[in-house]
C-alpha cells in the first residue's frame, strides 16, 4: 500500500472553504509527497464547531500492538 497524497491547497484556503478554525501548530503546506506517517491537516468537527488540525496520516492494522511496530 502505497498511500501517498498531495495537498495542493493551502491550509488558510482549506480553513475558509471549510469554515474551519485553523489551530496554529499545522505544517507547511501545500505539500507535494504526503507519505504514510506525516503530518497532515485535517478538518474535523466537534458539536458543530469545525476546526483544522493536525493528525497522523496513514492507516495502523488492528493486529499492531504500536504505531512501530512495522512499516506502514
Amino acid at each position: 500500500m502505497c498511500g501517498r497524497l498531495t495537498m495542493t491547497h493551502p491550509y488558510d484556503a482549506m480553513a475558509a472553504l471549510f469554515a474551519a478554525s485553523p489551530d496554529n501548530d499545522l505544517p507547511e503546506g501545500p505539500r507535494f509527497n504526503v507519505c504514510p506517517t506525516n503530518p497532515v491537516g485535517v478538518v474535523t468537527a466537534t458539536d458543530g464547531a469545525r476546526r483544522l488540525r493536525v493528525m497522523r496520516w496513514g492507516l495502523v492494522p488492528p493486529w499492531y500492538k504500536a504505531l512501530n511496530d512495522g512499516p506502514l
